[in-house]
């Protein structure tokens, strides 16, 4: 599967499953909340989102739906890693560029382009 349609379906699957289980007709993303209350984490639901969802529900989400929502989140996370790294490989496969250069490729603002001959 292309990355692009990969990247494409995810997109679409974790708000689709948001609206599946809560019937939500308008998410606002999904982020990842902090964990512990500080920057950086990558645990749960982010508390704006957690508060779109409940203000669309009507009513405080569960500590079960919490749960499986931070769940969801992580294997959206998984899957978005997991892509990344595919993508990574098919850039090292087809330019020949080592795998940390690519990396650091990423992290890097845009270059001009070469000039085409």
């Amino acid at each position: 599967m292309k990355i692009v349609a990969l990247k494409s379906k995810l997109a679409v699957a974790a708000p689709l499953a948001l609206v599946g289980i809560f019937g939500i007709s308008q998410l606002a993303p999904l982020h990842a909340a902090p964990a512990g209350g500080k920057k950086g984490g990558k645990k749960g639901l982010a508390p704006k989102m957690q508060a779109n969802i409940e203000a669309a529900m009507g009513k405080p989400l569960t500590d079960e739906q919490k749960t499986q929502i931070a769940d969801a989140a992580k294997t959206q996370r998984e899957a978005v890693k997991d892509a990344q790294d595919k993508f990574d490989a098919e850039v090292v496969r087809v330019t020949g560029l080592t795998l940390d250069q690519v990396h650091a490729l990423k992290k890097k603002k845009p270059a001009a382009a070469p000039a085409a001959n």
